[in-house]
């Protein structure tokens, strides 16, 4: 609800405002692993409690994740460089986890950079099927993905 002039004065063009489009999705992403790492637990709670905060700062910052999704090749070089950069690092702690919970018994995960990124992409996908309103709410869909994706871990608990 503002107009043209009001945002080309905070933004110099079009590539900064999907930059910044962007980067606020991911900001929420990343600091959502960043908050659950201070806590430092064992490998199956943090990333139970990991995957709940992520699937629901994904799922409240839905928009932004889908326009990143769709728009990230408009982005320019550097912006597109600096938020591969902050997504390959987020990878890579989510992947630490994983290793971490394989080494101890606590998951059965083969390769878990792999793991990693197939749970990346199945709860940044829901920003394409979830509607508010719809049939099933945050809270839910945060439970259910949890579920699953402690699941993908090769850690199982009700």
């Amino acid at each position: 609800s503002v107009t043209k002039p009001f945002i080309y004065a905070n933004f110099g063009s079009k590539s900064e405002l999907l930059a910044e489009i962007c980067l606020r999705g991911v900001a929420a992403a990343k600091q959502s692993l960043e908050d659950v790492l201070e806590f430092d637990l064992g490998p199956g709670e943090t990333l139970r409690l990991f995957i709940t905060r992520y699937v629901a700062a994904i799922l409240e910052h839905q928009k932004n994740i889908a326009i990143y999704t769709r728009e990230e090749k408009n982005l320019s070089p550097e912006d597109a460089r600096k938020l591969a950069e902050l997504r390959r690092g987020f990878v890579g702690k989510l992947a630490a986890i994983l290793e971490k919970g394989a080494e101890s018994g606590e998951f059965n995960v083969k390769d878990p950079g792999l793991a990693a990124l197939a749970m990346v992409g199945a709860v940044s996908w829901s920003t394409f099927w979830y509607r508010p309103g719809g049939r099933m709410s945050i809270a839910d869909i945060t439970q259910n993905m949890t579920h699953l994706l402690m699941g993908l871990a090769g850690q199982h608990r009700p």
